[in-house]
């Protein structure tokens, strides 16, 4: 692996410190075993990680440098940047796909055929006018080689944050759309009431991306879905953000709300709820407990109605709730700072991983390494801490997204500002930051 030095060894150190003064049977993980730095001159981000056949993994991020560790790119507007590595953390191959204008990706996930599908956006349907994007799909094979790709949107800010497979062979995929700048144009089954603003956009898409049918749901501001998660009757969950009090909302709670929505197999919706306060509370990511109940994770800035506990400026917020969106158990997790959660993945024995953002050093922190550190923790059922580790230098350092592979090793991707030592210095503005835990 390019940069062969470990992680230097004062932070081993403080994870293996912070690790001792929690449950020491439960925690899973007990070291950092690499932490890794790639980019060039420009900017560099990690959105996701997953686990491939061969015991290794593929990231997904998004780079905007021609040089340094990317390779095939000449341009510096934003491009799809897949980074394949083995089991043994040796990088094999890297891939561009892009356009001439900036294109992202959100989310991947693995297809029957061995290649991957991703999520995003991109400008390249509209090159005239840079602040337009549409969703756009990329399907790719084992190799990162380009077998087709599709966009969806009209004339304004349309993104894709989530896509997941479906029963039938094909996709939901879930994001925003520009309700404004479309005129009322993104629904496919029926004649929702036009407004303002941003939606919840949820497009569902065959095999080959054609589209079958879409809808959005929303209110006069911003709605903006961020996962979406089958149900075993066919219907689906939509979770995200709301500021809306309008149309589609019914209960709006204060700033920013979690939105969760349940709508059927062709996209009708079936009941929504919002959960908060009167600050800002915003949804990420869901897993399912059991067939009757699903845990939600956020961020929250309330200290009352649904999120009295907040520890500091902001929260990570895990909800557990029943399959009718009532609340069986809510928990804060931070320290008196500013404190976010990215992804939630499920472990081995049944706990739960939440990976996010902090620039906390107290409560449920027993560290800070500069202005903001990764943050990785789990939890179990019932919403119990088990184990935590920051990770980070000096400046912004962020986790989004993690992965546990055949030998039990953790990844995690995400974003550096920071130089860590002269082996792991940064490269430009920020880089895609990768480090294990085992």
């Amino acid at each position: 692996m390019k940069k062969g030095l470990f992680f230097i060894i004062f932070l081993i150190w403080t994870v293996l410190l912070a690790c001792s003064k929690k449950d020491g049977p439960l925690a899973i993980f007990k070291k950092i075993s690499e932490i890794h730095l790639f980019g060039g001159s420009q900017n560099e981000e990690a959105q996701a990680v997953v686990a491939t056949q061969d015991g290794g993994y593929l990231v997904l991020a998004n780079t905007q440098s021609s040089d340094g560790d990317i390779t095939g790119k000449t341009t510096e507007d934003y491009d799809l940047w897949l980074l394949k590595f083995d089991a043994n953390h040796e990088l094999l191959w890297q891939k561009i796909i892009g356009h001439a204008n900036n294109d992202k990706g959100n989310s991947i996930i693995p297809t029957p055929d061995g290649g991957w599908l991703i999520a995003g956006s991109t400008q390249d349907a509209q090159p005239n006018q840079n602040n337009i994007t549409q969703v756009w799909l990329v399907k790719i094979d084992s190799q990162a080689q380009l077998l087709w790709e599709k966009t969806y949107g009209y004339a304004g800010v349309d993104v894709a944050y989530d896509i997941l497979a479906t029963t039938d062979g094909g996709f939901l995929v879930s994001g925003i759309i520009d309700v404004t700048a479309s005129n009322g144009a993104g629904n496919t089954k029926s004649k929702a009431q036009k407004h303002a603003g941003g939606d919840y956009w949820v497009l569902k898409v065959d095999a080959a991306g054609n589209l079958q049918w879409s809808r959005y749901f929303g209110g006069s501001y911003t709605d903006t879905a961020q996962d979406a998660l089958a149900l075993s009757d066919g219907s689906f969950l939509i979770l995200g953000t709301s500021d809306s009090e309008d149309v589609d909302i019914s209960k709006n709670k204060g700033t920013y709300d979690l939105w969760l929505l349940r709508i059927s197999a062709d996209g009708t919706m079936l009941w929504e709820k919002s959960f908060g306060g009167t600050q800002i509370d915003e949804g990420v990511k869901m897993q399912l407990i059991s067939s009757s109940e699903v845990m939600l994770v956020g961020t929250t800035r309330s200290t009352d109605l649904d999120a009295a506990q907040n520890k500091g400026g902001a929260d990570v917020w895990v909800l557990t709730l029943d399959i009718e969106g009532a609340v069986l158990r809510e928990k804060t997790y931070g320290g008196s700072s500013f404190d976010t959660a990215t992804s939630l993945n499920k472990t081995t024995n049944g706990h739960y991983l939440i990976t996010g953002n902090s620039r906390s050093a107290d409560y449920d922190l027993t560290q800070n390494q500069g202005y903001s550190d990764a943050w990785v923790f789990t939890i179990d059922r019932q919403g119990a801490l088990q184990w935590q580790v920051s990770v980070g230098g000096p400046q912004l350092d962020t986790a989004n997204d993690a992965a546990l592979l055949d030998d039990g090793t953790l990844v995690v991707v995400g974003t550096s500002n920071s130089s860590f030592s002269e082996a792991q210095y940064n490269n430009g503005f920020s880089d895609v930051l990768i480090f294990t835990l085992q």
